[in-house]
């Protein structure tokens, strides 16, 4: 099932060059005043699609080191020949008039992907502050009791953050799933830092071009793992580095609910044939869990209005018979009900039977 990841401009997911020109930020999005590259590099997905908007610049996209002339503004989409998952690398590049004053602004990255190869998708989350997380050389604390203040700026996963300066600190934990995203904030404040899980391993840069630190950035994301147990070790390699929270994916077939191996609850079920997804809001993503419980309100409601029916049922049935109806309950509901016989009238008291073919009264005492 194709699932879609979107990535905020200030994701480290995205590596950013600029050759007689920079990238600085511009609304919601980086604007380039020069040429300009931004890539995303050996990442399993479907296709990529770079949104924004130009004016008098020149702009190419291309998968694997292949590159071909885009629209002038709007989306541009790279997709494998297969159109299967696999592992690729996707790069904008773009020439801009030295003339042209925001020519060029991108707005964000958004690719299709697989979570899960069969079945529901499943999200878990594990917050930093969850005992299933090893730390070296992390502080963790409330947000805004941190004695960074950047990291006191900004906005977590249930107000918690875990973070360092030291090189070499690492955080580790196990997950169960097919597929991982880590949260954590990315700017010009933080610094660079690697992400193992299993035997794949990456060195990733949280600082960003941009004038503003992010909160919620997505840091990393792997998919096409084996569904099964898994070793994920985040390791800082000098500069700022803060871990908000972690999402594992799994297949729940027809629906169910994610561990961690620590045996922690996660804190997602989806329905039936549900994908998980991540989707930026604002600027970086917000993983957004399948179910919203509607199935089982409804679910209640129709179970409550079955009871009464039973219970009107019943009574209905019980006066049907207490009136002398004979049947069941489906003829008293849908045909036309019958009555016993009314019990035959006995002889009133000092009065003569009248025989059979006789019209007189016989001259022996009848009695009553």
């Amino acid at each position: 099932m194709t699932t879609q990841v979107n990535l905020g401009v200030s994701s480290p997911l995205l590596v950013y060059s600029a050759t007689g020109g920079a990238w600085a930020s511009s609304g919601g999005g980086l604007a380039c005043d020069g040429s300009c590259a931004v890539e995303l590099d050996s990442i399993a997905f479907i296709s990529a699609t770079f949104y924004y908007t130009a004016s008098e610049a020149s702009v190419q996209v291309g998968l694997d080191g292949t590159l071909v002339p885009a629209t002038a503004s709007g989306a541009a989409t790279t997709t494998a020949s297969s159109s299967t998952l696999g592992t690729h690398s996707a790069r904008l590049e773009v020439d801009v008039d030295a003339a042209a004053d925001g020519a060029f602004v991108l707005t964000g990255v958004v690719l299709d992907t697989e979570l899960v190869e069969s079945g529901s998708a499943v999200n878990a989350t594990l917050d930093d502050a969850a005992a299933a997380i090893t730390y070296t050389g992390f502080t963790s604390s409330a947000g805004s009791d941190a004695d960074d203040a950047v990291i006191a700026a900004g906005d977590f996963y249930d107000g918690t953050v875990s973070y360092t300066a030291t090189a070499g600190a690492a955080a580790s934990f196990e997950f169960d799933g097919s597929a991982l995203y880590l949260f954590g904030m990315s700017g010009p404040s933080m610094g660079a830092y690697a992400v193992s899980v299993d035997s794949a391993s990456a060195s990733l840069n949280a600082s960003t071009p941009g004038a503003a630190d992010t909160s919620g950035a997505l840091l990393y994301f792997i998919t096409g793992l084996d569904e099964g147990t898994h070793a994920v070790s985040l390791t800082a390699l000098g500069g700022l580095l803060a871990f908000d929270y972690a999402v594992a994916v799994s297949s729940g077939g027809a629906g169910g609910t994610a561990t961690t191996t620590a045996g922690e609850a996660a804190t997602a079920t989806t329905t039936a044939g549900e994908a998980a997804t991540a989707t930026a809001t604002g600027v970086d993503g917000t993983v957004a869990a399948g179910s919203s419980g509607t199935g089982a309100i409804v679910g209640g409601v129709l179970g409550t209005l079955g009871g009464l029916f039973v219970l009107w049922l019943a009574y209905r049935y019980r006066a049907f018979k207490k009136a002398g109806g004979t049947g069941d309950c489906l003829t008293m509901l849908c045909g036309r009900p019958t009555r016993a016989p009314p019990p035959a009238a006995k002889a009133k008291a000092g009065t003569f039977r009248i025989w059979p073919y006789l019209k007189y009264q016989p001259k022996y005492a009848t009695g009553d």
